[in-house]
C-alpha cells in the first residue's frame, strides 16, 4: 500500500525520517507527497497521506493557503486519506493568525484522522473540533525516540569549546529563534556567573539574530557558543558533552518537544516548562518541569530549577545520574519505533477498512 508524508525531504528534521521508517516496517510503501504529485499515476496509487506542519503558512499565507486547501480538496476528491499531525499550539511565527486558524479548522475538518504527539493535543485542538469529532479522529502516537538515530563521531566538545570535565554543562540546541526564548537563557547565565557552570547554545539561524545573540553574550565567559547547523553525526558528542538539556520554549505556542526526547533517548534529563510531552510522563521527578505566566516569572523559574540541578549535581552525583537512566528507561519502554510502528499499523489499517 502507497503512502504519502510530508515533509519527507526535511534533511534538518530527523523525526519525520525516523516515523517514515516505522511506517515502512509496518508494510508500507512510503514516498515523499512532493514526489507522488509529480505524476497523475503515483498519485492515483496513494492511499494514505501524512501531513506535517502542514498548517505552517510562513511565507505568502494567501498564497500557501490557496495551494494548500486546493491540494486537501483533490485529495479528498481521489479519495486518499488524509492524517494531519498536529505538532505544536500553533506556529510559532504567523504572519496571519486569523488565516491560520481557519485553515487549522479546515485541516481538522477534511482530515480523516489526526494524530496528536501527546494527550494534551485533545485540549489544543477542541478550539478548532466539536467534541464527538475530535474523540473519533485523535490518535495519541507518541514522539518516538532517537536511540540509534545518530551515528557517534566521537566529537570532544569540551575540549573545543575549552570546557573543564568537572563543570557543570547547561545545553540548549535546536533551531535558533526568538520563540525558544534563548535571552532567557543569557539572562541566567548571568545570574550564575560565578559558579562553575557553563551554557552551552548550539544550533543555526538567520544571520541577524545570531548577530544580536553573539552580541549580548560577549561579556558572558559562562556562554560558549555554537552558532551552526549541528550535524547528525555531532548530535551524540554534543549532549555527551552536557549534564542537563535546557528548553525554556514558549507555552503560548509549544505543545511538543523533540529535543527534549532526544535528551532522554541519550540518558539526559531537562529543565523545560509543562508543555504536552512532559505532561505525559507521570513520573515527575524524572525531569525539571515548570509553570510560568510571564518572561519574568519564566527567568526566575529558570534560574530556580538550575539551582535545584545544580545543587543534586554537587551533593549527590549518584542521584543526579540515576535520573537520566530512568527517564530513558521510561522512553525506551513507551516511545521505541517498534511501538510506534505498531500505533501507526493500527492506525493506517482503521483508515483503509474504511469506505
Amino acid at each position: 500500500m502507497k503512502t504519502a508524508i510530508f515533509p519527507l525531504r526535511n534533511d534538518s528534521n530527523l523525526y519525520i525520517k525516523i516515523v517514515a521508517k516505522c511506517i515502512e516496517d509496518a508494510g508500507y510503501d512510503v514516498c515523499d507527497l512532493q514526489d507522488a504529485l509529480k505524476s497523475i499515476k503515483s498519485m492515483l496509487a496513494l492511499k494514505v497521506v501524512n501531513l506535517n506542519w502542514y498548517e505552517n503558512l510562513d511565507n505568502e499565507p494567501y498564497m500557501m493557503f490557496v495551494k494548500r486547501t486546493m491540494l486537501i480538496m483533490l485529495l479528498k476528491l481521489l479519495h486518499i486519506k488524509i492524517i494531519f499531525t498536529c505538532h505544536n499550539k500553533m506556529p510559532h511565527e504567523v504572519k496571519n493568525e486569523r488565516l491560520m486558524k481557519f485553515f487549522i479548522r479546515f485541516l481538522c475538518k477534511k482530515s480523516d484522522a489526526i494524530v496528536g504527539l501527546s494527550s494534551d493535543t485533545y485540549q489544543v485542538l477542541s478550539e478548532y473540533v466539536n467534541d464527538n469529532e475530535l474523540k473519533n479522529k485523535l490518535h495519541i502516537i507518541p514522539h518516538v525516540t532517537y536511540k540509534g538515530s545518530y551515528i557517534d563521531k566521537k566529537v570532544d566538545f569540551r575540549m573545543q569549546l575549552n570546557i573543564n570535565k568537572d563543570t557543570f554543562v547547561i545545553l540548549f540546541v535546536g533551531a535558533i529563534r526568538p520563540y525558544k526564548n534563548i535571552e532567557l537563557i543569557i539572562e541566567a547565565a548571568k545570574y550564575f556567573k560565578d559558579k562553575k557552570i557553563v551554557f552551552v547554545i548550539a544550533g543555526g539561524g538567520k544571520k541577524e539574530y545570531l548577530d544580536s545573540i553573539r552580541r549580548d553574550c560577549k561579556e558572558l565567559d559562562n556562554i560558549k557558543l555554537v552558532l551552526r547547523f549541528i550535524e547528525n553525526e555531532e548530535m551524540f558528542s554534543l549532549i555527551k558533552s552536557s549534564n542537563i538539556l535546557l528548553i525554556p520554549y514558549n507555552v503560548k505556542t509549544s505543545l511538543n518537544s523533540g529535543v527534549a526526547i532526544l535528551a532522554f533517548s541519550y540518558k539526559h534529563t531537562v529543565i523545560c516548562p509543562n508543555i504536552g510531552t512532559l505532561n505525559d510522563i507521570s513520573d515527575k521527578s524524572l525531569f525539571y518541569g515548570y509553570d510560568y505566566q510571564n518572561d519574568e516569572e519564566h527567568l526566575k523559574m529558570i534560574i530556580q530549577k538550575i539551582q535545584d540541578v545544580y545543587n543534586l549535581f554537587l551533593y549527590d552525583r549518584e542521584r543526579f545520574d540515576s535520573i537520566g537512566e530512568k527517564v530513558n528507561n521510561y522512553v525506551m519502554k513507551k516511545y521505541a519505533p517498534d511501538i510506534i510502528k505498531q500505533q501507526y499499523h493500527v492506525l493506517y489499517q482503521s483508515l483503509l477498512d474504511k469506505k
